[in-house]
């Protein structure tokens, strides 16, 4: 299901190495992309979200919507951040299972939505934001990227935990192409009950002449 995964580690601590794993899953491709499609966009990308953590002792793990919406917010009016696939994902119990067992470190799910002309000044909060500002006014894809990053100790149970990383990535996806389908679907009967709806009529008056 993943167009790409990749995986990127470095150095934490003695004995640790701190994993991060992106996978990108291209729900609609670019050559595909129609004013639908753009709009489809526009409604998934409210959705972006992230791992939260809420608690005292055993944390409990939940999605939340990226504040980066927010952000985004006051620079474009029509965002309007929403819980709807922060809930699935919460419902998810083989989701939830899974991430309590890999207890990631962090986790973001968001689209990609910056054109090529500006990921070179991903540094600059400014720059990514204009370049987003752009994409959501011409989307050339709708690619979600899922990332999680992980503390993982040398050891035995490395491999088992290195799996469940990527059926926590898995299991991610299938929820993200389900939610896409979803929007899509009541977008497409949007359109179809546009089509199919009648004229308004309008009816003749007749005025007779006085004598």
């Amino acid at each position: 299901m993943f167009t790409s995964l990749i995986f990127q580690q470095r150095t934490w601590g003695f004995l640790d190495t701190k994993y991060e794993t992106t996978a990108i899953y291209e729900a609609v491709k670019p050559q595909d992309m129609t004013e639908r499609a753009m709009e489809l966009y526009r409604r998934t990308k409210n959705m972006e979200c992230l791992l939260a953590r809420r608690g005292a002792l055993r944390k409990e793990l939940f999605f939340k919507p990226s504040p980066v919406l927010e952000d985004l917010r006051k620079l474009i009016p029509a965002i309007a951040p929403s819980e709807e696939l922060a809930q699935a994902l919460n419902q998810d119990e083989e989701l939830m299972e899974l991430l309590h067992e890999v207890r990631p470190d962090d986790m973001s799910i968001a689209l990609h939505s910056v054109p090529a002309q500006y990921q070179p000044f991903s540094r600059s909060k400014e720059a990514l934001l204009q370049g987003m500002i752009e994409f959501y006014e011409k989307p050339t894809v709708i690619a979600w990227i899922i990332t999680i990053v992980n503390v993982l100790s040398r050891g035995p149970g490395i491999k088992g935990k290195a799996d469940m990383i990527i059926s926590v990535l898995q299991r991610t996806a299938e929820a993200l192409e389900a939610k896409t389908k979803e929007i899509d679907a009541s977008l497409a009967q949007a359109d179809t009950s546009e089509k199919t709806a009648p004229e308004p009529s309008s009816t003749a008056e007749t005025v007779t002449p006085q004598a």
